[in-house]
């Protein structure tokens, strides 16, 4: 049976420029076996069940959401869903202002692979700097529901 990945949209609209903005987090994996860090990449907050098999899809998103940005929400649309090799990947799309809790400020570590806090990163540039395996929800969020390229 497949694992399953959840990534978690996180969206608002800058208070002061009033651009759309997604929140991201820099994360630098450690390899399992060799300990070695890989580069830094960019990707929005989520994770698999690979550890809690059985978890469901709802249940992975909230657990990863909480995780890595401290923050629980109240709705959540599901924006996109593919068939990897390891996993059926999901996406959602959250709206800051159905957000509770205080955005993590500090580094964290998470089965060894090193988080930088969330940050805000304009929805237009985003896409030069997001992590490949983020491109389709990044494309979908932003034609489909904010009307972005």
């Amino acid at each position: 049976m497949k694992t399953h990945y959840v990534c978690v949209v996180i969206h608002r609209c800058n208070p002061e420029t009033r651009e759309l903005e997604f929140i991201v987090i820099d994360n630098r994996l450690v390899g399992r076996e060799t300990g070695r860090p890989s580069r830094l990449y960019t990707k929005f907050p989520g994770g698999t069940n690979r550890d809690y098999p059985g978890e469901s899809v709802p249940l992975t998103r909230d657990r990863e959401a909480l995780e890595e940005t401290h923050l629980v929400f109240s709705q959540s649309k599901q924006i996109w869903k593919a068939a990897g090799r390891a996993h059926i990947k999901y996406g959602f799309l959250v709206d800051w202002t159905g957000c509770w809790g205080t955005l993590r400020q500090k580094p964290i570590v998470d089965g060894g692979d090193e988080l930088s806090p969330p940050r805000w990163v304009n929805a237009r540039t985003l896409g030069r700097e997001l992590s490949y395996t983020h491109q389709d929800v990044y494309l979908v969020a932003c034609r489909r529901y904010f009307g972005i390229f």
